[in-house]
């Protein structure tokens, strides 16, 4: 084999996954029929609000069949429709999520401290500043960097052949109506996600310091440490304390009891129950998944106990945001789409082996 040849073929086999043209696939059909029915409820949505170009989303549906074996313009044109569909609702929806973050940040910027007073910018106003450091950072650039957020996590679908997942997740009703509203879940939701597949590509080190990252932006990331220590090992659990010590660090000079305090705050100040179970006391509960998760022997199992964690600690509370969802959906996506898939290929060769048997 000449040089050249030789060449040709590391660079085939080391192009993404998503390079490789595959055919049309089953996933593929129903993934962009599940677009179909997603966007075309979220444009009337927001023809109701007098934003009538999502129906352009809607419109990209018959490309997207004629492509449907073309995996690159698949992808793009999916993600096409999940942006036009997120600038349709820019505005219309109110959270507080990033503007409390952004007055968290005026606060040090003035010199004060972030935590432990409530702020004029929640609705309504008096709510604190209970995220991490990293979020003071990464709430500046508003809803831009929830809807860049969100742009990278269909990529990662896309390059993943998580066909159906991206297809969900570009046009489904909260995320499409949610990203631009206010609320900072996305980024948490993306550096979750790439955290657990660096985990499951044996990349322990880039694991843990994306889920220290989405930590320290989001507390509740801290869910997945014990699944990322169980199968990243010692390795692991260094660097999660290592990147989670640097990037809390400012606790230290605005005080640890400043975050409790805000914490405490929060809590009192949602006084009415709202998307949640109102069963504060059965969160305890959430330490039976914790602790299993340092046992974890799979990467699904670890995935799952984590969001376990995730889903007890915030929905057995009083009140809960819908947009919390944002945070934990890529992950059961991509992680829910390759399971059955794979349970669907080994039933198709299980039948073809009986029939070859008979």
């Amino acid at each position: 084999m000449t040089s050249g040849m030789q060449s040709a073929t590391r660079l085939r086999l080391s192009a993404p996954r998503l390079l490789r043209a595959p055919g049309p696939s089953a996933p593929t059909v129903v993934a962009i029929w599940c677009y179909l029915a997603f966007s075309a409820f979220v444009g009337v949505l927001g023809m109701q609000q007098g934003r009538w170009y999502g129906v352009i989303a809607v419109a990209l549906t018959p490309l997207a069949f004629q492509w449907r074996d073309r995996p690159m313009r698949l992808a793009l044109l999916l993600i096409a429709g999940g942006i036009i569909l997120r600038l349709t609702f820019y505005g219309l929806l109110d959270a507080d999520g990033l503007a409390i973050s952004q007055g968290a940040l005026h606060a040090v910027l003035e010199g004060a401290n972030p935590y432990g007073h409530g702020y004029a910018e929640s609705i309504p106003p008096g709510a604190p500043f209970v995220y991490g450091p990293l979020a003071l950072i990464t709430s500046a650039g508003g809803a831009w960097v929830e809807l860049a957020a969100g742009i990278v996590t269909m990529a990662l679908m896309a390059w993943l052949r998580s066909w159906i997942a991206l297809a969900v997740y570009a046009a489904a009703p909260l995320a499409a109506t949610m990203t631009m509203s206010g609320t900072n879940d996305v980024l948490p939701g993306l550096l979750i996600a790439a955290g657990l597949l660096a985990l499951r590509a044996e990349r322990a080190p880039a694991a843990a310091v994306l889920l220290a990252a989405a930590a320290a932006v989001k507390p509740y990331a801290l869910a997945w440490y014990p699944g990322v220590i169980a199968l990243g090992g010692v390795g692991a659990a260094v660097t999660l304390v290592v990147a989670t010590g640097l990037l809390w660090s400012p606790l230290l000079l605005w005080g640890p009891a400043t975050f409790l305090r805000s914490v405490d705050m929060a809590r009192a100040f949602h006084q009415t129950q709202e998307n949640a179970l109102d069963l504060p006391q059965a969160r305890v509960l959430a330490a039976i998944p914790f602790v299993a998760g340092f046992f974890s022997r799979s990467w699904l199992a670890a995935v799952l106990l984590g969001t376990a964690v995730f889903v007890i600690v915030l929905f057995f509370d009083r009140w809960a945001s819908m947009s919390y969802w944002l945070a934990v959906a890529p992950i059961l996506l991509i992680a829910g789409e390759e399971t059955i898939v794979k349970l669907w290929a080994q039933r198709t060769r299980s039948a073809q082996g009986n029939q070859t048997a008979t």
